[in-house]
């Protein structure tokens, strides 16, 4: 029988949110103090052990969130209590109060996955991911399909390893990563994971971990250091969650030893990567990379000084249709990330930041904060946190009833979630794929295409939760 139950919050947790939210906005409004911002570490370090504590499932599922909001923080907490030169903003570091206000921002989006999210408990087999013969057999067409396309991807670099080369994956899609259908093809690459995964879940172990390893490798040879292999775990973690629900919380702790040994071997790789193309020691690379995060929040906060723009945003909305997702073609912008880098750092070093095809990170809390401040800040991370647990339930609801359509779809909207957090770019959310997906969405809202006996078939959903009929 399906059952579907909301997260039970206890009062104890809620008198922990209370007790904390009073502490929070109390070491806002006494920021000046350097002890309000280590007693709001101190609060969200005690608030993220005790979610551990009582639901180690929350940090598998939302673990592509709550890393960015790790960073942040920890880059402004780097940023705010040791001296470093930012050489990207080309300025000496300092406190100026800024971390009390950033904790406050991530603290409400953590709290509004606990609020919104739903789960579904799944005790029969029909709801699960264990796929029947016939539709093993669709999924392997599949799979050995994009098996193909990733072989071929890394075939075409597999004569440019760019650790070899001593660049960066900037460096590296300016000089010798393939264009045209191959670019799209790369940028698509992660929903295509779903697959072999789906696969491997199911037992085909062999072809799925090729096909799995060839994205890998594609990844690692065009100067990737993390990104793509965080986006293989959070997109596995997404489709396996549904699973860990079933197995217990036994199992889920050994998977979250494994991630922790697979984070330390990420980390450890990029900053001896990063030292191959670079002049930084482990240390200064440390830092430096830490305080990245953390820049753009900490300077615009200290810029700003507590003014608000409002009437600044009609250009994030004037800009959404009209926005170039290139971002070499964005030198001079005025909305999104770009409005931050220029706000933040000099004209100059921004320019040739941008004609390099890079940019710098976390500015959705930062341009939030400049259009609106605290209030503004707290009101969109609850917001983006209710969109963002309905494209995740969405996704695994979607998996669950074979309707793989839609969700890829909610994986394209859960990676854009992703970026719009700390790039605050709109043209992913207005572009045309975009649009007609909503379209998509909206008419087979209880409807979704399958293929039966060699025949492309439209069904309806039996109900709101689980099966299918025709």
């Amino acid at each position: 029988m399906n059952t579907k139950c909301r997260i039970t919050i206890s009062r104890e947790e809620i008198s922990l949110t209370c007790i904390l939210f009073l502490l929070f906005t109390s070491c806002v409004l006494f920021s000046e103090s350097e002890w309000s911002s280590i007693l709001s570490l101190i609060g969200f370090g005690a608030y993220c052990i005790y979610l551990l504590k009582i639901d180690i499932l929350y940090y598998i599922k939302y673990l592509a969130f709550i890393f960015i909001a790790f960073s942040a923080i920890l880059g402004t907490t780097v940023i705010e209590f040791f001296n470093l030169y930012l050489v990207e903003l080309q300025c000496e570091s300092s406190y100026v109060g800024s971390l009390p206000l950033l904790i406050l921002g991530y603290w409400c989006l953590l709290v509004s996955f606990r609020i919104f999210d739903t789960r579904k408990q799944i005790k029969n087999l029909s709801d699960s991911l264990k796929l029947n013969n016939s539709e093993i057999k669709i999924l392997r067409i599949f799979v050995w399909g994009v098996c193909l396309i990733f072989l071929l991807m890394f075939l075409k670099v597999i004569k440019y390893p760019a650790f070899l080369l001593g660049i960066d994956r900037f460096a590296y899609s300016m000089y010798y990563q393939p264009s045209g259908i191959w670019s799209i093809i790369s940028n698509i690459s992660p929903l295509l994971l779903v697959f072999p995964i789906l696969y491997f879940i199911n037992g085909k172990r062999v072809i799925s971990s090729i096909t799995i390893l060839l994205y890998f490798f594609y990844a690692l040879w065009t100067g990737n250091k993390f990104g793509p292999f965080f986006t293989l775990i959070c997109i596995f973690l997404l489709i396996y969650s549904n699973k860990l629900i079933e197995k217990g919380k036994k199992y889920i702790k050994r998977v979250t030893g494994l991630l922790v040994i697979i984070f330390t071997l990420l980390i450890a790789f990029t900053i001896y990567f990063s030292q191959m193309s670079s002049d930084f020691t482990s240390l200064e690379y440390i830092s430096t990379r830490a305080a990245q995060q953390g820049q753009l929040w900490w300077k615009s906060y200290e810029l700003s000084n507590g003014e608000i723009h409002p009437e600044e945003f009609d250009e994030e909305i004037s800009s959404a249709f009209s926005q170039d997702n290139s971002v070499s073609n964005n030198i001079g912008a005025d909305y999104g990330i770009y409005k931050m880098m220029y706000y933040c750092a000099p004209n100059k070093l921004v320019d040739f930041k941008l004609s390099t095809g890079s940019r710098y990170t976390e500015a959705g809390m930062a341009l939030i904060n400049y259009y609106f401040g605290p209030i503004g800040l707290i009101l969109f991370s609850n917001f983006i946190g209710f969109i963002i647990v309905k494209t995740i339930n969405g996704f695994i609801n979607c998996l669950t009833k074979r309707d793989y359509i839609k969700a890829l779809i909610l994986l394209r909207f859960f990676m854009i979630e992703r970026t719009f957090l700390t790039m605050f770019v709109l043209s992913d959310i207005t572009d045309v794929i975009s649009l007609l997906s909503y379209l998509y969405l909206l008419f087979m809202n209880n409807k979704m295409l399958v293929i039966k006996k060699k025949k492309l078939m439209l069904i309806r959903y039996k109900n709101k939760y689980g099966g299918v009929s025709k």
